[in-house]
């Protein structure tokens, strides 16, 4: 992978970092940038996607690994044709100019990652090594989980969400799910080390921006929402443990393979 390539995926990981934080300081101009208004705790939610969308960007830029790109590839595309459609549909309904915007916007951003997606299409994946099988079954439950809980989401079934949420972000949440689903279906049906890595770099993020709230969400949470805040909050801590463990034994080896590799090349 070219350095300049490299680069250029570190960039485009800087516009999602910034929303993210941006949404968990509270920032009016982050708020504002969402089309509707929402709960506290619906925007830390959309920053805990927005950082899990930008770690494995990142981490793509950082190791040159473009093959592992084709999962998160598959996930973005489904989310941003699905965004495309549905502000489209409701911008032109409603008469609303803004509503357009983000539709023009989302058409471009699945443009942009068909063809980040049919790129690493054609580069094979470096670090093929198998992951150890506690990781590829946990994938597997994730996949379903995601599935399930976003079909939920999306009929609308209460008590799903550990928070209530309007219909519209009930409707991309829901989506957003099922993109997660596929994208832990193909690291289960390709399971290498650097398809992994960057989901579970993404699946850290995600944990732990949210497990704060959410342990805060107990102490006054409503009994409709109780069940699903424990199985939430659960899912989380079991995910952010599983993360950080194969992390921390894995990421410094692909380090220095990078920094090797790297040296190889300036000599």
């Amino acid at each position: 992978m070219p350095f300049p390539a490299r680069l250029g995926f570190v960039l485009l990981s800087v516009p999602p970092w910034v929303f993210a934080m941006a949404l968990i300081a509270d920032a009016s101009w982050a708020i504002a940038l969402w089309p509707w208004a929402e709960s506290r705790l619906s925007y830390i939610f959309i920053a805990s996607v927005s950082g899990a969308i930008a770690a494995p960007i990142m981490w793509i830029g950082l190791s040159g690994e473009l093959g592992a790109a084709q999962g998160g590839a598959i996930n973005l595309l489904m989310i941003d044709g699905f965004f495309t459609a549905f502000f489209l549909f409701k911008g032109f309904g409603e008469g609303e100019a803004r509503l357009i915007a983000y539709g023009v916007g989302s058409g471009l951003a699945t443009i942009a990652v068909g063809a980040i997606f049919l790129w690493s299409t054609r580069t094979p994946v470096r670090d093929q090594r198998p992951v150890p099988l506690v990781i590829r079954l946990s994938f597997a439950a994730f996949a379903v989980l995601l599935l399930v809980s976003g079909a939920l989401v999306l009929l609308r079934v209460p008590g799903v969400f550990p928070w209530p949420l309007t219909q519209e972000t009930a409707l991309l949440c829901g989506v957003i799910f099922i993109g997660a689903s596929f994208y832990f279906t193909h690291a289960v049906i390709w399971p290498s080390r650097a398809n992994a890595t960057g989901q579970l770099l993404g699946f850290l993020v995600y944990d732990l921006i949210l497990i704060g709230p959410f342990l805060s969400r107990f102490a006054d949470v409503e009994p409709e929402y109780r069940v699903s805040l424990v199985v939430y909050t659960l899912v989380i801590v079991y995910s952010g443990a599983l993360a950080a463990f194969y992390l921390a034994t894995n990421l410094l080896a692909l380090a220095r393979q990078a920094t090797e590799e790297l040296a190889l090349r300036r000599s």
